[in-house]
């Protein structure tokens, strides 16, 4: 009676022990994934942080040398109106 309590009992303790061991590790596994998952969610959202940042500045350079190329050109036209003008003025003033 007394060897069957104690190997009941020690059986008891390892199953116990077993399924403690089980518990512990699928709650790490599961713990492992939620962080992974987290770190590869930041990771995204910070690439494309970075990818929509870098695309906006590029953007912004393109227009930005778009506008200061046909301003050049505005006023290199308006200067040369003004000074054919002038050339027309001055030739029919000597006429």
């Amino acid at each position: 009676m007394f060897y069957v309590a104690k190997a009941k009992r020690q059986l008891q303790m390892f199953y116990v022990a077993k399924a403690k061991r089980q518990l512990q590790m699928f709650y790490v596994a599961k713990a492992k994934r939620q962080l992974q998952m987290f770190y590869v969610t930041k990771a995204k959202r910070q690439l494309q942080m970075f990818y929509v940042a870098k695309a906006k500045r590029q953007l912004q350079m393109f227009y930005v040398a778009k506008a200061k190329r046909q301003l050049q050109m505005f006023y290199v036209a308006k200067a040369k109106r003004q000074l054919q003008l002038c050339r027309d003025i001055f030739d029919s003033s000597n006429c």
